[in-house]
């Protein structure tokens, strides 16, 4: 006589309950990978369009305009390659490899602590929009996690 083989029914909600509550237990989990991961991909985008920011500046020989604030970056020129007012750049710069203006929002749930108003001159050193002087001290932006410093002079950005 042969044993018929197989699950109970039982068995099946049991299994599937444990399966469930893992699966419970893992989605929040997962959901703040995802913020992780467009936290870390604004940052590296954002030190990427500060470096295109200064190269633009010194091929083009206008000056180039970086704003960073808690509602993201953006970065613009003038129409006018002399502008008489720094801090009123109206042009946003197209991304290099995108049809699409080079800018981005903070992500949500993202917090930046810090400002950046800054331009680029023709030669590639930081300067203040106010008064047009080299930035004196680094600029270092915090967001989550990660941090973006400006090292004054050269202009240089990095991550530590």
């Amino acid at each position: 006589m042969l044993k018929q083989r197989g699950f109970t029914l039982l068995e099946l909600v049991l299994s599937l309950a444990i399966i469930g509550l893992l699966a419970g237990l893992a989605a929040p989990r997962l959901s703040s990978i995802h913020t992780v991961v467009d936290v870390r991909g604004f940052v590296d985008n954002l030190r990427a369009a500060i470096r295109y920011a200064q190269k633009n500046s010194m091929s083009s020989e206008c000056d180039t305009l970086v704003t960073v604030d808690a509602s993201g970056y953006a970065v613009s020129q003038w129409p006018v390659c002399q502008p008489s007012d720094h801090q009123a750049a109206t042009v946003v710069i197209a991304h290099p490899s995108q049809p699409e203006p080079l800018q981005a929002s903070l992500p949500n749930q993202a917090t930046l602590s810090g400002r950046a108003v800054f331009y680029y001159d023709r030669a590639g050193v930081p300067r203040e929009p106010i008064n047009g002087d080299a930035i004196a001290r680094a600029l270092v932006l915090s967001i989550g996690d990660h941090q973006v410093i400006i090292e004054p002079t050269t202009g240089f950005v990095h991550a530590p």
